[in-house]
């Protein structure tokens, strides 16, 4: 399904690495879900950007987001997979705030509504610009939450439905394969608490 902006963002050294698209810099960026009887797998595909960058001072912190206009995720829903499993809502944890800026002297984040915040099995990435890398996601938890958008981007205030996967990644080496993705991996209880929640928005 369409997404509209997705960033992967991973410190190596004095290296930032980072593989993102948004769909109104002519990107094309996609969520695929897979459903098993005890799994659930979201795949976020076209990460065509990214550059490696030097550092100076502050680290960025490391984290994979990714974003849907408000307005558009209702009708979205019908693409999500219907949860195999009920809602759990011991699931549901407190969320992170994520007011301030997207970096030191980045731009400003304005979050509107947080939502909750759900432990993940897994998060890998495998990105294919130089100098790629296969990094793994440790103790990853995603949350969930409205914010403004981009005012740059956007000719009128906008709200997105936010998703930011946290974990402390470590890079475990190069990879040889043709496509930049991120892999998100949950319980299907996990998922259907999540699914359940969008449907409230």
């Amino acid at each position: 399904m369409e997404i509209e902006y997705t960033v992967c963002q991973i410190q190596s050294g004095e290296i930032s690495l980072a593989a993102k698209t948004h769909r109104r810099l002519d990107g094309d960026p996609h969520l695929e879900i897979e459903l098993t009887p005890s799994l659930v797998t979201w795949r976020l595909l076209n990460l065509v950007d990214g550059t490696p960058e030097t550092l100076v001072g502050i680290p960025r912190r490391n984290h994979v987001d990714f974003y849907f206009l408000y307005e558009n995720l209702r009708s979205l829903l019908t693409e999500f997979p219907t949860p195999t499993t009920r809602a759990d809502p011991d699931l549901r944890l407190p969320p992170v705030s994520s007011v301030g800026t997207e970096r030191p002297g980045g731009k400003r984040v304005r979050i509107v509504a947080p939502v909750h915040r759900y432990p993940l099995l897994s998060i890998e990435l495998y990105v294919v610009q130089a100098p790629s890398f296969h990094a793994v996601g440790i103790e990853p938890y995603i949350h969930m939450d409205v914010e403004s958008t981009p005012s740059d981007l956007y000719d009128r205030e906008s709200f997105e439905t936010h998703f930011g996967v946290q974990a402390n990644f470590e890079i475990t080496g190069s990879y040889s394969g043709s496509m930049s993705s991120a892999v998100i991996q949950m319980q299907p209880e996990t998922y259907a608490t999540i699914y359940s929640d969008m449907t409230f928005l």
